[in-house]
């Protein structure tokens, strides 16, 4: 029995950037937005998190901006959207 979590799983986290682009519409410059397939629900045109940090700087993670599908990283200081994932069905 799972107690707690969401939709029944406490198996949830970030995505890798990997990961996130692999459900970008296209790459920058997209031409939609939000830049990403209607199927995976709303979607905030806005900044998300991936679980990457950036190797040549640690104070730094890669993010997707499912806005125009720019692939970047910024200061893990920031206040961005996530998208959790799963690995299981």
């Amino acid at each position: 029995m799972t107690n707690g979590g969401f939709a029944g799983h406490c198996d949830w986290r970030l995505p890798t950037i990997q990961e996130l682009q692999t459900i970008l519409l296209a790459p920058f410059e997209c031409g939609t937005s939000p830049c990403i397939d209607p199927i995976f629900g709303p979607t905030a045109a806005d900044f998300y998190w991936s679980a990457t940090t950036l190797t040549s700087n640690p104070v730094n993670t890669w993010y997707v901006n499912f806005f125009n599908g720019i692939v970047t990283y910024n200061g893990k200081f920031q206040t961005f959207h996530v998208r959790a994932v799963r690995a299981g069905p």
